[in-house]
């Protein structure tokens, strides 16, 4: 398991732009290490979507930048991302 970021963005589409994928995208080229994904109100279809999208992008673009989910174990493990479990959230032995 890689070792976590110091450092990291968190999602908040309202203020990423008009397409937060170019804008994950253009942060992860310029040395981003960690993204995590928390767009509590998208369906997980649409957050499914978004990231396999981003992913793609990140892997044609030969970025490095780790993506973790917020709170969303079934996206995460099928689109083999990292997860963020929240205090409130699943416990870890779930």
């Amino acid at each position: 398991m890689p070792e976590a970021p110091r450092f990291y963005l968190i999602s908040n589409r309202r203020q990423m732009g008009i397409d937060p994928v170019a804008s994950v995208l253009r942060l992860a080229m310029a040395g981003l290490p960690a993204f995590q994904w928390r767009e509590k109100d998208l369906s997980a279809r649409d957050s499914h979507r978004l990231l396999q999208r981003l992913i793609a992008e990140l892997r044609d673009a030969g970025a490095t930048t780790q993506i973790v989910i917020n709170d969303r174990v079934d996206i995460a493990l099928a689109l083999g991302l990292g997860v963020h479990l929240p205090e409130e959230g699943l416990p870890t032995r779930v």
